[in-house]
């Protein structure tokens, strides 16, 4: 039986919840996207001990090469092999400059956020994956995954909470089972967040 954990990252130096209620033009929010993009985790910050647990039972782990989801799995101290690989990455927003036609007028970051998300769904996210891109990169992702635990059992990804969600929905397609048993209330959603996928493979 070979296993899949996928975590989503601790809690950050920039925290995107914290921020919602700001207003930003167009250009202030754009360098808020790219500053949360190169920040690590809050400190001090512990991972939870179920989440520590279930890293524990890796025989694998792989990273996000995004410094909040690498420095995750460094916290969590495993004991095995890890390599990154940016095919992991979060899935990007459009960039405010996409709705130009806005000019300055400041939006609250929570609206700029829908928004930017709703652009990247219709493929209008300029300069940056779209919705289609986005969808072919989680299907590699999964088949690198599946890959890599048919060689080691059981391996452990630090990665981001939209794009874990897109993978998790690919993994069930390729025919793995959530398994929602294992995972304790303190680490079902929200930061250090994991879900566990079981397959037998050949």
């Amino acid at each position: 039986m070979a296993r899949i954990i996928l975590m989503r990252h601790g809690r950050g130096e920039f925290d995107f919840d914290d921020a919602y209620g700001r207003w930003l033009s167009a250009n202030a929010m754009a360098e808020l996207i790219d500053n949360y993009e190169t920040t690590g985790l809050a400190q001090p910050q512990s991972p939870p001990d179920d989440t520590k647990h279930l890293a524990q039972s890796a025989s694998y782990a792989v990273s996000s090469p995004l410094p909040r989801a690498l420095a995750s799995l460094l916290a969590l101290r495993m004991d095995v092999e890890f390599t990154t690989d940016p095919v992991f990455t979060e899935v990007p927003m459009a960039r405010p400059a996409s709705l130009s036609f806005l000019g300055k007028i400041p939006l609250p970051v929570i609206v700029w956020s829908v928004l930017l998300r709703l652009l990247w769904w219709l493929r209008l996210a300029k300069g940056k994956e779209g919705y289609g891109a986005s969808i072919i990169r989680t299907r590699i992702a999964a088949l690198r995954l599946e890959e890599t635990a048919t060689q080691h059992g059981t391996v452990f990804l630090s990665g981001h909470g939209f794009f874990n969600h897109m993978l998790g929905k690919q993994l069930r397609k390729q025919g793995w089972l959530e398994k929602t048993d294992v995972i304790s209330s303190t680490v079902s959603s929200g930061y250090w967040a994991c879900k566990v996928f079981d397959k037998t493979l050949p």
